[in-house]
């Protein structure tokens, strides 16, 4: 894990796992590696400099470690400089299909990389919803 976004997308994969395993059975649990899931995200955020849950004890079932990843990925979220399109299209607020739609009407400019893979900073972002809409 080289950087903030790869960190950011190995929490969202463990914050989903845990929220699809809190509807499990209690006997699941047990072949999932909780604990060590969450201290393996509390260590790998600790090397990007996040230190918001030193002191907190080990992780037994879904719904306590769900809280951890959960601040964790938010950290994470802050520190990006980028969002990919998924995650812009949660800071806007609209779909998919609507961000392309965006983009093809120059509503949005992408920051320049492969075809259809888009990026923004988030101060792209934030001009384009103080912008009037027309």
């Amino acid at each position: 894990m080289k950087t903030i976004e790869d960190l950011s997308r190995f929490l969202q994969d463990r914050f989903d796992v845990f929220s699809h395993l809190c509807n499990a059975p209690v006997d699941v649990w047990d072949q999932w590696q909780i604990a060590e899931w969450a201290e393996e995200a509390q260590t790998m955020a600790c090397r990007f400099g996040c230190d918001l849950i030193a002191a907190e004890t080990p992780a037994k079932s879904p719904r306590e470690a769900l809280p951890i990843i959960g601040k964790l990925l938010t950290w994470a979220n802050r520190q990006c400089p980028y969002f990919d399109s998924s995650a812009a299209c949660n800071y806007l607020g609209v779909s998919e299909q609507s961000l392309y739609g965006l983009v093809e009407r120059k509503r949005l400019v992408p920051l320049r990389g492969p075809r259809r893979t888009y990026r923004f900073t988030r101060q792209q972002l934030d001009q384009y919803l103080a912008s009037p809409k027309s």
